[in-house]
């Protein structure tokens, strides 16, 4: 993301009145930005969820006229009659929480909200986020994705009493050998950085030509919500940085609950989390329901476990603290419900709810992008055990569009993906397509996935009949899909398989029996085959 020029920082108030802010972190340095949060007394406008990026100065400058809303512009931007000339707030780690806009901020803190070419006149310098266009006056013709998510797969290992706990990454690889082995180089390095500071060990690299795979021992969740990863200097397309992203909030809640693996010989994956303010979690709350394993962090849950657990596990060693607790408790997922329904303070204290009741259940299936399975990205198995007929919306958001719960956690990454047709565009399967899940069944969806982003589904009110009823969002997950061709290629579709003929059945029938991992029917054809 483009940063305005150094000498061209204003608070703009609505007024009209224009105030210098000077470049520099040092609150002792006349007008910088620390200096001016306290001498302005500055917080965050009561209109901030709404309108964003507006603040409010408790003692306004001279020329202000008593006006104590403001905003951070490029004067630069504002003298060439850009349409969008607005900063976004000095930049700062996510986990910083509070309304203390001097703490951390990073070197270069200051950012335009926004470099598209269509938000700034066609001779403004701000929109330099260009390759291999040196024509102002005309769109950039190939802008690639800047940075990377790649997320920590979190396990942990069923091997009492310790019960240790691994992470693991994954990236496919998109540039030539050389630079793919340098790629992998450099992960290994910023992963041996860390095991040097006891934060992982066991480092276990897994990575072929396709791709870098990498696994390990977490030793002690990490300070910092992600660690970066620079590949600019060896020569991998874009010169992308790449953000091994360990968790999306501070509190830790996406390591508190977890469930077995489907076919992994008894590992436990931790459930996600939804939504935000409060996150919530997904309980089953029938007698049929499966068990809930819960680590109580920091021992923030008033529960007595001695009454409502199965079973009470306690990990770690005297020697080596396990780094998410001392006990797992073993809880039916109807008995946790319960007790969480009961704890009216948890949202406040630790950002934590309850999906509603009767809900389906989805899972994602992600196909190897390596393979030669052109047809599907994804399958959505969508089991409903509900008494209801549900309906399902399935949108597609790429990184960038600004609307993405990643990018709302985020703050603290840029994100220059420009390769989407319209700022805030989403991407879904069309309403008449929609998938309805007969109550007491399981549907399967097939998707065909273009481009980087997120996969949200939410479930919608089918019975015309219901009234006041709300819709509730039921997954979100971090995708990619196949590689975008250029900027207008982003897309999701909805596979129809009585649209394939039996040797595509085949073919995505024998992909399904591998991730399965159903072996021995490579050789299995359709019947009319």
């Amino acid at each position: 993301m483009s940063k305005p020029p150094s000498n061209q920082l204003v608070a703009r108030f609505l007024n009209g009145h224009i105030q210098k802010i000077e470049f520099g972190n040092d609150e002792s340095v006349p007008d910088t930005w620390p200096y001016l949060v306290n001498s302005w007394n500055i917080k965050k406008h009561e209109s901030w969820k709404t309108y964003g990026l507006t603040f409010y100065a408790g003692n306004p400058p001279p020329g202000a006229d008593g006006e104590h809303r403001f905003e951070l512009h490029c004067k630069h931007c504002l003298d060439n009659k850009c349409s969008i000339s607005k900063l976004q707030k000095p930049t700062q780690p996510s986990y910083v929480l509070s309304s203390n806009f001097t703490e951390d901020l990073f070197p270069q803190p200051w950012k335009h909200s926004s470099v598209q070419p269509h938000g700034h006149s066609p001779d403004c310098a701000c929109w330099e986020d260009r390759i291999g266009n040196s024509n102002p006056n005309s769109h950039p013709s190939n802008i690639r994705q800047k940075n990377f998510l790649v997320d920590v797969e979190y396990e942990i290992e069923p091997r009492p009493p310790l019960l240790p706990l691994s992470g693991k990454i994954k990236l496919n690889y998109f540039g030539d050998t050389v630079s793919n082995e340098k790629l992998r180089e450099l992960f290994l390095d910023k992963l041996r950085e860390m095991e040097s500071n006891e934060i992982i060990s066991d480092i276990n690299d897994n990575s072929d030509n396709r791709k870098f795979e990498c696994k390990f021992r977490i030793l002690s969740l990490p300070t910092h919500i992600s660690e970066s990863v620079n590949a600019g200097n060896i020569g991998v397309s874009g010169d992308p940085t790449f953000h091994i992203l360990f968790t999306k909030n501070p509190h830790w809640n996406n390591l508190r609950f977890w469930r077995r693996k489907p076919l992994s010989q008894g590992m436990l994956a931790p459930i996600p989390l939804l939504g935000k303010d409060p996150e919530k979690i997904s309980l089953q709350d029938s007698e049929n329901s499966s068990n809930t394993y819960l680590i109580n962090i920091n021992d923030d849950f008033e529960i007595d476990f001695n009454a409502v657990s199965n079973r009470s596990i306690a990990i770690g060693d005297p020697s080596k603290e396990h780094p998410l607790g001392t006990h797992v408790h073993i809880i039916r997922e109807a008995d946790l419900r319960a007790e969480l329904s009961q704890l009216s303070d948890i949202a406040e204290n630790l950002g934590i709810g309850l999906i509603r009741k009767n809900l389906i259940q989805i899972e994602l299936i992600e196909l190897d992008q390596n393979s030669n399975f052109n047809h599907i990205t994804h399958i959505l198995s969508m089991n409903n055990n509900t008494g209801e007929d549900a309906k399902v919306e399935i949108n597609f958001l790429p990184f960038g569009a600004g609307r993405t719960q990643f990018e709302r956690n985020m703050s603290d990454i840029e994100f220059t993906d420009v390769n989407i047709i319209k700022e805030g565009h989403i991407f879904g399967i069309k309403p008449q397509d929609r998938p309805i899940v007969k109550k007491n069944s399981t549907e399967v969806v097939f998707l065909k996935l273009i481009g980087r982003g997120e996969l949200q589904c939410k479930q919608l009110p089918y019975s015309q009949d219901i009234r006041n009823s709300i819709s509730e969002m039921i997954m979100v997950r971090n995708c990619r899909g196949r590689d975008i061709i250029d900027k207008h290629s982003i897309e999701i579709v909805k596979i129809n398989l009585k649209d394939k003929n039996p040797e595509q059945i085949s073919e995505i029938l024998r992909e399904l029996f591998r991730i399965s991992g159903i072996q021995r029917l490579d050789d299995w054809k359709h019947p009319e085959e």
